[in-house]
């Protein structure tokens, strides 16, 4: 298994260096104590960032968000009995109150509560809120409104959350898997203005900047674009008569 200076000799940015840092610690201890240990909520990015750099870990790393399909988890090793650190909340305001994700973030953050305490947002339907059991009691005596309307917060026990994906499916021909081609058949943009796009660091490749124009998507692959969103290469369905390439792109909505 690799050191922990050896493995974080890798990473250049700084954030990314603290944050594997604080991981592999945690991974290290639950891994001596045989006991789970829990990380504060990661994004999807930072996640993609620790399957890669900790895969003596594999076979017992994993995630929870509280919330089926979550995008933010805490990491932990599956040791012992797992009782995981975060609740779910479910805030309640008046009729017709307009409240956005920004907005219960916003208010939840101007209580001095880190991002890394708070899991994912949903808000619609179900307005529910994951976060870390630590800001619980905090929370609780603590969050009165969000935005210009007032909030009543109540604990939700033994009940499934689901966070249900809004996406839409166009299935389409490109020349090559490249990276350039994907972005310029999403973009409606030439492969030119497609590589320069590429090039100034706004397209990012599961998660990550990438700036190699050249680079062959695989299927499952996450594209993300700025100010275009974020789309997945879903399914590569084979070769037209006209030797291009059949794909289904997905949409993030």
């Amino acid at each position: 298994m690799q050191t922990k200076t050896e493995l974080l000799a890798k990473i250049s940015d700084k954030e990314d260096r603290m944050l594997l840092s604080s991981v592999y610690d945690k991974l290290e201890q639950s891994y001596q104590k045989n006991y789970p240990i829990y990380t504060d909520f990661l994004d999807e990015r930072q996640i993609t960032m620790v399957k890669a750099f900790f895969p003596f870990f594999q076979e017992q790393l994993s995630f929870y968000g509280g919330i089926q399909n979550a995008g933010r988890n805490i990491c932990y090793l599956r040791f012992g009995y797992e009782q995981f650190p975060v609740v779910l909340l479910k805030l309640s305001f008046p009729k017709g109150a307009d409240i956005s994700h920004r907005d219960v973030l916003g208010a939840l953050m101007g209580l001095g509560i880190k991002r890394q305490k708070i899991g994912d947002i949903l808000i619609g339907e179900s307005n529910v809120v994951a976060v870390k059991e630590e800001i619980l009691k905090y929370i609780l005596e603590n969050l009165t409104s969000v935005g210009r309307y007032p909030v009543s917060v109540s604990v939700l026990e033994n009940e499934t959350v689901i966070m249900e994906e809004k996406v839409s499916f166009r299935t389409t021909t490109v020349a090559a898997l490249r990276l350039d081609c994907i972005v310029s058949d999403i973009t409606r943009l030439s492969r030119e203005k497609s590589k320069e796009l590429i090039l100034s660091g706004k397209v990012k490749l599961n998660h990550f900047e990438e700036t190699n124009y050249k680079k062959v998507l695989s299927q499952g692959d996450l594209v993300s674009i700025s100010k275009k969103g974020r789309f997945a290469l879903s399914e590569i369905e084979g070769i037209t008569r006209k030797d291009r390439i059949k794909i289904t792109i997905k949409k993030y909505e």
